[in-house]
């Protein structure tokens, strides 16, 4: 039903920002992917996809660091 979409696509992405906040962004990659390919077009989605793309900008960071600090 609708209502239990709803339930699902939320605890999917309380999931993913549970692991994501406690370092583990493999599995944090996970269940945001699932969140935007089960459910397109909605908010869960938009907010997914903004986590996935905060993650991807401080690996870059991390890696950027790195490489400085070994010149």
């Amino acid at each position: 039903s609708a209502a239990s979409d709803v339930y699902k696509r939320q605890a999917l992405l309380n999931l993913g920002i549970a692991y994501m906040r406690s370092g583990d962004n493999e599995n944090a990659k996970t269940y945001f992917n699932r969140v935007a390919e089960l459910f397109p077009g909605t908010e869960n989605e938009a907010t997914a996809k903004s986590n996935l793309n905060s993650m991807s900008d401080t690996a870059a960071d991390d890696t950027k660091t790195a490489d400085d600090t070994q010149e």
